[in-house]
């Protein structure tokens, strides 16, 4: 048999069933549900409301909240539809009571007549309530929809946030380790420094002690200096007479009443510490070091010209 001609029959079947059993329904049920209000109120009419708040409430809110799950995403279909009939079975109470109050047939007429003596304000506090229960569960799936709406905001708000945080973590930690590289090399540098020898212009260079020492002037050979042509002074010589030396103990003869020349060995005293002094500064100062221009020229000008003149100008009171 063909699937088709069977999918056929099975809607057909259901179809007659579902047929009968509104038939039936209709005759029998709405009585069942009157006479089950009636019971439960008891004879007091005062009952009859806070029943009325319960059905109609409870059995509207519920089931709302439940039919509006199963149409959820990334559901089971199994799950769906379990939640599907749960929720239309809740509503067949409130729905029993719409039957009673809008039915048309005879069965509903008597129900209805039930309640006006035994349960006078079933049907309208329960139609009030059946709308309060709606209202509420959209209400309440308003704002859960938007509660959701908004945590998932902060979870992505709170990611961002983290991500920044992370981000500006890593960055500190890169400029740390680059602040600490600088520093290396820094500190690699600055030793290369002190291990590299100094440029020409600022080296300090030893000099052996014996070329620090200026060239003086010879010891004369007698202290009586003679006058030279044009008031120009000879070198001295001695002109002791032959076989003076021996006479005189081999001394330097002077004239008589004549004293030691204190000028000239002050002269000579002071003239080389004033050297002594120029060539410690001329070798230890950058600024003004012999291998520059400005060391050489004081060299020449204060050691040669000054230092070296002033012993040959103490001899002249001596003439």
């Amino acid at each position: 048999m063909p699937t088709w001609l069977v999918r056929t029959i099975v809607g057909v079947v259901a179809a007659v069933v579902l047929v009968i059993a509104y038939l039936i329904g209709s005759v029998t049920v709405p009585l069942m549900w009157a006479t089950s209000i009636r019971d439960q109120i008891g004879g007091q009419l005062g009952n009859s409301i806070p029943l009325a708040i319960f059905y109609g409430f409870i059995f509207t809110f519920v089931p709302v909240l439940i039919i509006w799950q199963a149409f959820r995403k990334k559901m089971n279909k199994w799950v769906r539809v379990t939640l599907l009939v749960i929720g239309f079975l809740l509503l067949m109470p409130n729905l029993l009571t719409l039957g009673v109050v809008y039915g048309g047939t005879k069965s509903a007429a008597d129900a209805r007549s039930i309640w006006a003596t035994s349960a006078n304000w079933f049907d309208t506090w329960s139609q009030v309530f059946m709308v309060a229960g709606v209202v509420c569960a959209v209400a309440l799936m308003v704002l859960s929809r938007m509660w959701l709406r908004r945590s998932r905001k902060l979870r992505e708000l709170k990611a961002a946030e983290k991500l920044v945080k992370k981000d500006q973590q890593a960055r500190e930690r890169v400029a740390r380790e680059d602040a600490k590289h600088a520093q290396k090399a820094a500190d690699r540098a600055a030793r290369n420094k002190s291990t590299t020898p100094l440029p020409r212009c600022s080296r300090r260079i030893p000099i052996p002690w014996h070329r620090l020492i200026l060239p003086l002037p010879r010891r004369p050979k007698c202290l009586t200096p003679q006058p030279g042509p044009r008031g120009c002074w000879r070198r001295l010589r001695c002109c002791q007479p032959p076989g003076s030396r021996a006479g005189h103990g081999g001394r330097i003869p002077m004239a008589d009443g004549a004293s030691l020349p204190w000028a000239v060995i002050l002269a000579n005293i002071a003239g080389a510490l004033l050297l002594g002094l120029l060539y410690g500064a001329l070798a230890h100062r950058r600024l003004i070091h012999h291998t520059t221009r400005l060391g050489q020229t004081l060299r020449l000008l204060l050691g040669i010209g000054f230092c070296g003149a002033s012993p040959r100008t103490a001899l002249l009171p001596l003439g």
